[in-house]
């Protein structure tokens, strides 16, 4: 029996994780902290903390597994690829082990027929099998364990001497360092087999008090080391408080762990850090019983709501079984429910048949979910029980009149199954197990894709999301305000949908109505782009709240990164460097003088919500201080509805780099090299390119390494670029992080050969990156202008109106990113981006000649675009040579423009008046002249005339 349920249980590890593991990959992804916990025990870290790199030792955690599969890895070779198939052969084994208590109890209770039909089936069903090839965790131990408890306890009703009270004691402490929610049980078996043992006249008191102290000798160790490390003899930690914001407090409707565990989400990790363990548990405590008195009505509902589903074994009450659905959680909470409906009437019916042991049973299987329930509502957690619950199942069956049909059989034997009945039993339960690596595979590898995506932006970003939508098999649906129903976003989205009039508060900003068109349309998830909505936290937790997924970081991370004091403060603490100034802000005047003192003028002002130059003020001597600070206050209060500004060291001429990051759910993190975006008009970025021409590789590895310690230290998932201030020694600083997608992005995507939007939705569909940083690699060269309607001679006042005639560029080495078509009329309400062109080549001097050629080409009539700009930057000298910084715009835009020379200016006006003479409308269709023999000569036809004037437009 054991013998067959080994070999089905290697063969579906097999199954589920010969394509689940590649080498190089965290391997305990699903085992959480008990798989990492091993690992630095086996690389001599000691029991370290899992969540995070060097945060300290972990709370008053259960050492018993991790001990035990730490020394496994030193001995399959110290946290190798092999460590994890060990591991799960271990897990395996803990699992086929159970066969043989979950016998001699069934035996000892219900009889022989039970106790062979629970062995069986607890060896070849599949559910069972799930802990051990899914979760690297104590869920295959406790289970024997608890078993071999309950076996000690009904065979301690006839034992003589002390052995089988040792033997008591000592699974109870081993038990107890392995799950001590088990501990639950140890009161009403050690009273049960008091109980027992009294009836039949044997003594108790000395085995008791034996197995007392060998169970505490067992945690002594155990409490000591906790005692060294915390200043408290605690067997666990006290985290009731933070547990029950999990389980029953004012989240427990949807948001668990990925929101609020402590370690997840580094706003509670910092609060967790700052207090202290025992201070934060403490207020975490004091806040649950302020919650629970503040909302008893609401607590009571949501406990029992709670109770009953965590009973039933599924594993989050979100108010939806989904017992009928086919799928691998679905299908195992079906398998539960049905195991906990036959359990409970197993039980009433040993209850009353008085078969022995039926009380013990029930208070087990009873006492032990209404204990854990507060603490954490995940199925995982029943598990210990699950052989006791199969038991009493069994037993019910045998005892109904089905016993007289297919349950009437002999105990089973191997030597006595036939070689075809054997065959059956075994292609049965491997094909049982090939469906459960299925499911497997089905929540751990291949991920299924969005059906459908709304585009909450408008303009070329739209059209960019559409285009990697289209190439993903992705419907799109676009939203669109009054002026934008003409919109090419609108044209080549596969749905379309008004949200409101021009303005952006009544239609892109309209976080109500946008998550209305979501459901309306059924989208799976929503692409902010950039702009707008796409840094804006609420919008992401809406979206959470309705169930739609924002294509995006979590809320946590763009609140954190949101605010630069925040940001500035937690960047701090995980060693990246800084700009020398503050990292709160400003409360008074006093303070920014003090700070200013201290740093040195120049000095910068920003808004602590800012971004595109907004609330920023540059202060160069003491006496502009003040009204510099109130200027900047009312603008962030304006912009950004937050008057927090803080304070930082003005650094001259820097130039302002920055990384492109990558991170998915899996906790992998990759850097995909820097863009150069020095040149900027008033804090707005106009060029961008990547590589800059100053970053060697050595440089880029450095600032690419900061750059991910910064993106995990804000729990970042999905694309993000962290920027940095780099002085003139090329020293580089942490500036901030956007939290979005960037409008520079395709020149990444360029020089790398990756589609960043389409890996996007990839990393929230909850894919892997398909990756290593290895893997990266940049080749070529690429630069990119952002071509807006606005009117350089008009100090770049914007330009709408209607797009008369648009010619745009093509042929090796050009890429236009665009969002208008001819006969497309450019409002004025938004952000007048209309285009992004990007040159690119093998060399950067390439790249600049193509880029100018594309220039050349490029035709957009009817409208101001600032062009003629690019062409002027791409054919300054400086900029050719690469020397760039933040202030080299201005600089340019300063000197005069070169004109042609005097003799030269006549050719071109005298060009210039036959063209007009041609064009001009007041010419007679039938105008003529006189030719030097006094005859009328017609001037050339109108067709001619008509065909010439468009040519030269």
């Amino acid at each position: 029996m054991m013998l067959v349920s080994l070999v089905l249980q290697i063969a579906a590890i097999g199954l589920l994780h010969t394509y689940r593991f590649r080498p190089g990959e965290d391997h305990f992804a699903f085992g959480w902290e008990m798989g990492r916990v091993a690992r630095s025990i086996a690389l001599g870290q000691g029991f370290s903390n899992p969540y995070g790199d060097s945060t300290g030792p972990t709370g008053w955690e259960p050492p018993l597994y991790p001990y035990l599969i730490g020394g496994v890895f030193k001995i399959a070779g110290v946290y190798s690829d092999a460590s994890a198939w060990v591991l799960l052969i271990i897990n395996s084994l803990f699992t086929v082990l159970t066969c043989i208590p979950i016998f001699l109890i069934a035996n000892k209770v219900f009889g022989a027929r039970v106790a062979a039909w629970s062995a069986w089936i607890w060896a070849l069903l599949p559910y069972t099998m799930y802990w051990s090839i899914h979760w690297v965790w104590d869920t295959t131990l406790t289970p024997l364990l608890l078993s071999l408890i309950v076996l000690v306890s009904l065979e301690l009703e006839d034992w003589h001497g002390w052995k089988g009270w040792a033997i008591f004691g000592a699974l109870w402490g081993v038990a107890a360092l392995s799950n001590p929610s088990m501990l639950s049980f140890l009161p009403f078996s050690g009273l049960w087999v008091w109980y027992r043992r009294h009836k039949r006249g044997l003594p108790s008191t000395a085995g008791v008090v034996l197995a007392s102290a060998i169970f505490f000798a067992c945690l002594t160790p155990w409490l000591v080391r906790n005692y060294r490390t915390f200043g408290q003899f605690v067997f666990i930690r006290d985290d009731f408080g933070l547990q029950f914001r999990l389980g029953n407090g004012p989240y427990a409707d949807g948001i668990l762990m990925a929101y609020l565990q402590p370690n997840m989400n580094n706003l509670e990790f910092e609060k967790f850090r700052s207090m202290g363990e025992r201070a934060y548990t403490e207020d975490c405590k004091r806040q649950a019983f302020a919650w629970i008195r503040n909302h008893p009505q609401r607590f009571v509902a949501i406990s029992s709501k709670r109770f009953v589903y965590y009973w039933a074994g599924v594993p989050r009450a979100t108010g939806s079984l989904r017992i009928f659905e086919f799928g691998p959680f679905d299908f195992r909470n079906s398998l539960f429910l049905a195991s906990s409906v036959l359990a409970i009437l197993g039980l009433v019916l040993a209850v009353r048949r008085k078969k022995p042991g039926a009380w013990l049973f029930l208070w087990l299987v009873l006492s032990y979910p209404t204990v854990y329930y507060l603490v954490f509502p995940h199925a995982r957690y029943r598990h210990p029980i699950e052989p006791e619950l199969l038991i009493v199942a069994v037993f019910l069956f045998s005892e109904t009149g089905l016993n007289a049909t297919s349950l009437e059989v002999r105990t089973p034997r191997v030597e006595r199954f036939s070689r075809t009945r054997f065959s059956t039993i075994a292609a049965t339960a491997f094909l049982a197990n090939f469906c459960m690596a299925g499911a497997g595979r089905e929540c751990c590898g291949h991920i299924p894709m969005f059906k459908k995506i709304l585009v909450a932006n408008r303009g070329e970003i739209a059209v960019r999301v559409i285009r990697a939508c289209r190439e993903l098999g992705i419907a799109s649906v676009a939203v669109y305000s009054d002026v934008d129903r003409a919109s090419l976003h609108v044209r080549k989205a596969d749905e379309a949908y008004h949200l409101g009039a021009a303005p952006a508060a009544q239609s892109y900003l309209n976080i109500d109505k946008i998550l209305e068109v979501a459901k309306r349309t059924g989208a799976d998830a929503i692409h902010p782009g950039y702009g707008f909505l796409s840094e804006n936290a609420e919008f992401a937790q809406a979206c959470a709240d309705v169930g739609v997924k924002f294509v995006g970081p979590t809320p946590t991370a763009m609140e954190m990164m949101g605010s630069k004091t925040r940001a500035r403060q937690a960047m701090e603490k995980a060693g990246v460097p800084l700009v020398p100034g503050a990292s709160r802000g400003l409360e008074s005047f006093a303070e920014a003088e003090r700070i200013a003192a201290k740093i040195g003028f120049p000095v910068m002002l920003k808004a602590a919500a800012g971004g595109g130059g907004k609330g920023m003020r540059l202060v160069h001597a003491p006496g502009e201080l003040k009204l510099a600070l109130e200027a900047a206050q009312s603008e962030a209060q304006r912009s950004f509805r937050d008057s927090e500004v803080y304070i930082e060291k003005a650094m001259v001429n820097p130039r302002h780099i920055e990384m492109q990051v990558l991170a998915d759910q899996h906790g992998n993190t990759i850097y995909l090299g820097e863009r150069e975006c020095s040149i900027q008009r008033r804090h707005q970025k106009v060029l961008e390119e990547s590589p800059s021409p100053i970053v060697d590789e050595e440089m880029r590895r450095h600032m690419g390494e900061v750059a991910v310690r910064v993106a995990k230290a804000a729990g970042y998932t999905n694309a993000g670029t962290v920027e940095f201030l780099v002085d003139q020694k090329n020293n580089f600083y942490f500036l901030e992080m956007n939290t979005r997608l960037q409008v520079e992005h395709p020149v990444t995507e360029v020089i790398t050969g990756l589609d960043l939007v389409q890996s996007q939705i990839r990393i929230a569909a909850g894919e892997k990156l398909p990756l290593m940083q290895e893997d990266v690699s940049l080749r070529g060269h690429a630069i990119e202008c952002r071509i807006y309607a606005e009117d350089p001679d008009n100090n770049y006042f914007p330009s709408p109106g209607k797009v008369t005639l648009l010619l745009e560029p093509s042929g090796p080495g050009i890429r236009c990113d665009s969002g208008i078509y001819e006969g497309w009329t450019v409002p004025i309400d938004y952000d007048p981006l209309l285009t992004k062109l990007i040159g690119y080549a093998t060399d950067r001097q390439q790249a600049i000649a193509r880029l100018m050629r594309g220039l050349d080409e490029y035709f957009i009539g009817g409208i101001k675009t600032n062009i003629s700009l690019f062409r002027r930057i791409l054919g300054d000298s400086d900029f050719q040579a690469g020397k760039l910084d933040t202030g080299y715009l201005e600089r340019s835009l300063a000197r005069p423009v070169e004109h042609p020379q005097a003799g030269g200016r006549a050719e071109v006006a005298a060009i210039a008046a036959g063209l007009f003479a041609v064009l001009d409308p007041s010419l007679s269709q039938n105008s003529s002249i006189a030719d030097g023999g006094g005859r009328i000569a017609e001037i050339q036809s109108n067709w001619k005339r008509v065909g010439r004037a468009e040519g030269l437009s």
